[in-house]
Formats: structure tokens, C-alpha cells, sequence
């Protein structure tokens, strides 16, 4: 999103944060938006894709889990690359000091970070 010359991120764009409308996607909660760059919120985003664990039952959870790191190759497809990457371990080691997240969240977070470097 763009305002003015500002680059607005939302820093926590996830399938939870989209509702359909009649006119299609709608983004919601912006409440952690600020200026900042993009391709850190695409990183953010392939973070958020991967590595929490689903919040639904468990059998749902089975069936998701192996879909979700092609989920997030699908999104990121279009910026993948070595600054993407280099994003994507940021926002992962960023987002596993989060205290809303489980110890196992946490370690998959840093796993990625170091994958991604």
C-alpha cells in the first residue's frame, strides 16, 4: 500500500487478515501497519504462512501442514531471491521473540531464519 510517498506495510498479513467481500479480498486488522519496506512484509508474510501452528483441530492440522511451505513459495514466488531470503530470516528471527507464540513457533522460526541464510 502506498499513501502519499509513504510505503505502508501491514506486518501481519495472514489468511486470518482477509475476508471475502462482494468485491473481492479485503485486508483487515491494520493495527501493526507503518511505514516500512515491502519486501520485508512479504517476508513477514512467508514467516506467518509457514512456521505457526495452525489454530484448528488436529486432524485439520495434519491435512495443512504439508501444504503450508508450498503456500509460501506460491506467494513469495514473484520476489524470491537472495534479498527475500535475506528478509525472510529477519522477520523470522523478528517474529520468534513474539511472547504470543509457543516455544515449538519459535523453533521453527529460527530454523527458518537459518535456512534462509
Amino acid at each position: 500500500l502506498q499513501l502519499g510517498g509513504d510505503r505502508i506495510v501491514h506486518l501481519d498479513l495472514h489468511p486470518l487478515n482477509v475476508i471475502m467481500s462482494a468485491r473481492g479480498p479485503v485486508v483487515i486488522d491494520w493495527a501493526n501497519a507503518m511505514r516500512g519496506e515491502p519486501l520485508f512484509d512479504a517476508a513477514l508474510t512467508y514467516v506467518l504462512l509457514t512456521c505457526p501452528e495452525i489454530p484448528a483441530p488436529a486432524f485439520v492440522r495434519a491435512l495443512l501442514q504439508p501444504l503450508r511451505p508450498r503456500l509460501g513459495h506460491t506467494f513469495a514466488k514473484r520476489w524470491w531471491g537472495p534479498a527475500l531470503r535475506q528478509q525472510i530470516a529477519l522477520a523470522a528471527e523478528l517474529k520468534s521473540l513474539d511472547r504470543n507464540i509457543s516455544a515449538t513457533e519459535a523453533a521453527a522460526m529460527l530454523k527458518l531464519a537459518e535456512k534462509m541464510r
